[in-house]
């Protein structure tokens, strides 16, 4: 699960055009991972668009659903929740969102290991 790259999910929609909502999660296995804002950091809008989001990219509901646990021995962490999406590129209008890269791992340099 090591992330490769990191995308900001920017809102095109017109009251809320250029707002952060989220950021996308590449991992080196190729999946692609939906982090969600802090409730304390967004508007009821930004909100109602990134639950949009989820609902369109979401990938199956039989997997996990989000890292890092939400519950540890039974207690909620109160963590942030990352889902497993999937946005194809021609998703991007539909959905009034646009990816803008943050951070990516340089191709052919050979990932930390993560046991350090």
């Amino acid at each position: 699960m090591q992330i490769v790259r990191i995308d900001r999910l920017i809102s095109t929609y017109t009251l809320t055009y250029g707002d952060t909502i989220g950021f996308l999660y590449t991992t080196a296995d190729g999946s692609t991972w939906l982090g969600q804002r802090m409730p304390d950091y967004m508007s009821a809008s930004d909100a109602r668009q990134i639950n949009h989001v989820l609902a369109a990219t979401r990938l199956s509901p039989v997997e996990p659903n989000a890292f890092p646990p939400t519950m540890r021995y039974g207690v909620p962490v109160r963590a942030q929740q990352f889902f497993r999406v999937q946005i194809p590129a021609r998703a991007l209008d539909p959905l009034h969102i646009d990816l803008n890269e943050c951070v990516a791992w340089p191709q052919g340099r050979q990932l930390p290991d993560p046991s350090f």
